[in-house]
């Protein structure tokens, strides 16, 4: 049976889950769009979103909204998407 690389994400996540849960950092400002939001990350973050959740781990998951009649990206906390650049293996970034 093949496994989707969400799966797969998903798996690496829940096996650095305590590593993944320090490396959250505070955040505060804007309730609605991440652009404003210290302790956010820049929007790009939705594919793994998908896996974060699917681990069951928190990601603080919010819209990212940048420039006139924009698209949403999704952003997640900054700490955790340092976490993932740093030590996720390169086949699951």
């Amino acid at each position: 049976m093949k496994t989707s690389k969400t799966e797969k994400r998903a798996e690496w996540l829940k096996s650095v889950a305590k590593e993944y849960e320090k490396s959250r950092i505070h955040e505060e400002g804007s309730p609605t769009n991440a652009k404003y939001r210290r302790g956010m990350s820049r929007g790009g973050w939705g594919y793994l979103a998908w896996a974060i959740e699917k681990a069951g781990l928190r990601s603080s998951k919010m819209n990212y909204w940048n420039g006139s009649l924009p698209t949403p990206s999704t952003a997640i906390n900054e700490g955790y998407a340092n976490f993932i650049k740093n030590n996720c293996p390169r086949e699951l970034f």
